[in-house]
């Protein structure tokens, strides 16, 4: 009901028209579609007004849609939420308007205006390379955008380049994230708890430096075979005794292709 309020005389009809006039008024909608592109346009961008001008180009064909649904159908709904955010705050505290004001964008949702201009400029290359029906094609279904927080910015500017508040272009920094329950810092892990042949800083290879025992061989064997009897299960080491005893010496190259 509010909302109504404020944005119902873009839904009036004309008035009719007085004794002793020919042309009847126009309506509210109209005359606020005429300002946003013959006047906010041309004060920012006079090139492309007068194409749109020379094109015949009129605004009510596209914009009276932009005005009256508050953008609604121009952009997926997280954009629209965020335009709307930025078009209410601006109007909070203004009084309602009367239908000339509102015609004027004086008191009804004036950022909606600069707003409208900012999407204009924000597609001028493409409109200036169009002729009429391209220009209405391009201003009835308006491309989508990454980010509609530029319009608001730029409307901002526009609007009140002295006291602008710009929104911030760029995504806030996130929270710092406390690691899980059950992560080795949370759990009292310490890395001097690691073990001595454990190194804290990763090896070049991008593996912990951890020590790899070499093994001797348990029976008379050199330090090069690589084995050891430290850490084998038990009965292991009867089982090497037995197969020393039946494979060759080690001399022989046979040694080599048994093990």
């Amino acid at each position: 009901e509010r909302l109504m309020e404020r944005i119902g005389a873009a839904f009036a009809p004309p008035k009719r028209a007085e004794r002793g006039k020919v042309a009847p008024t126009r309506a509210p909608v109209v005359v606020r579609c005429d300002r946003v592109q013959n006047t906010l346009l041309r004060s920012r961008d006079i090139e492309l007004c007068s194409h749109l001008q020379s094109n015949q180009v009129e605004p009510q064909l596209y914009m009276m849609k932009w005005i009256r649904l508050l953008l609604g159908r121009e952009f997926h709904l997280e954009d629209v939420l965020l335009l709307w955010d930025a078009i209410f705050a601006d109007q909070h505290g203004r009084a309602p308007p009367t239908g000339e004001e509102w015609a004027e964008g004086e008191g009804t949702f004036p950022l909606l205006d600069h707003i409208c201009v900012a999407m204009l400029a924000y597609i001028r290359l493409d409109l200036l390379d169009r002729d009429n029906i391209g220009c209405l094609r391009r201003l009835m279904k308006y491309p989508p955008v990454e980010d509609v927080r530029v319009f608001v910015a730029s409307a901002l500017r526009e609007a009140d380049p002295k006291n602008a508040q710009l929104p911030l272009l760029s995504p806030a920094p996130l929270p710092p994230v406390s690691p899980p329950a059950n992560s080795p810092r949370s759990s009292g892990f310490d890395r001097a708890e690691l073990p001595s042949n454990v190194s804290s800083a990763p090896s070049p290879g991008g593996l912990s430096n951890l020590e790899t025992p070499t093994m001797s061989s348990p029976v008379g064997g050199d330090a090069g075979s690589g084995r050891s009897a430290a850490g084998l299960p038990p009965g292991a080491g009867a089982a090497l005794e037995v197969l020393e005893g039946i494979l060759p010496p080690r001399s022989d190259p046979r040694r080599t292709s048994a093990e």
